[in-house]
């Protein structure tokens, strides 16, 4: 549902509020997919939850090995979006990297752009000078 809203770029404040709610009780149960796209959908819309942002955090980050580089780079985005758990996606990033080296992966034009926002981000936050790797620009 949160998804559907987004997509079409209609944000209900009461029903994202709520589902926030909702979310947070069962976030342990949620698959990879189910927490980007969650969070994707919150940045999207542009519906603050810090709660929620901080809790999907501490779940991605146990779950790290099962996200797709999809998934991460939509986490990502959403972090930087919504300027939340920037040491989290200091994680979450150095993860793409080392996953880029041991799997082979189909980085589109869109996870490139998300990961290119999110270096931004960071550099701007961390005042530290990350880059995309040569073989990803």
């Amino acid at each position: 549902t949160l998804w559907s809203y987004a997509t079409v770029g209609h944000s209900s404040p009461d029903l994202f509020d709520n589902a926030a709610a909702e979310v947070m009780k069962k976030l342990d149960s949620f698959k990879p997919q189910e927490i980007s796209n969650t969070l994707w959908s919150y940045a999207t819309v542009g519906h603050s939850s810090p709660d929620l942002f901080d809790a999907a955090a501490k779940e991605a980050i146990k779950k790290l090995d099962t996200f797709s580089v999809q998934e991460i780079s939509n986490t990502l985005w959403a972090f930087s979006v919504m300027d939340r758990n920037l040491d989290s996606a200091m994680l979450l990033f150095h993860h793409v990297l080392k996953l880029k080296d041991v799997r082979e992966f189909d980085f589109s034009i869109e996870i490139l752009r998300q990961l290119h926002q999110v270096i931004l981000w960071i550099n701007c936050e961390k005042k530290e000078k990350l880059f995309i790797p040569d073989d990803l620009r």
